[in-house]
């Protein structure tokens, strides 16, 4: 078994985190959605490593043009 952490993101803005053991990433994946509301945002992760997603990507800032990192 492998310990993975849930995290939910309501559509309210509020952050959940749940950890767990399962067989496998797909088993956890599995327990996300079936614990998140409908319209929630899941992530699953190993250790530093999200596993799954199901929310749309952020955008990295473009870069400047005149070589300032952005702030």
């Amino acid at each position: 078994m492998g310990d993975y952490q849930i995290r939910i993101i309501g559509t309210n803005g509020q952050f959940i985190a749940y950890s767990c053991h399962c067989v496998s990433a797909f088993a956890a994946v599995r327990r996300a959605k079936s614990i998140a509301s409908p319209g929630d945002a899941v992530e699953v992760w190993v250790g530093m490593e999200c596993v799954f997603n199901d929310h749309a990507q952020i955008q990295p800032a473009a870069p400047d043009p005149r070589g300032r990192q952005a702030t």
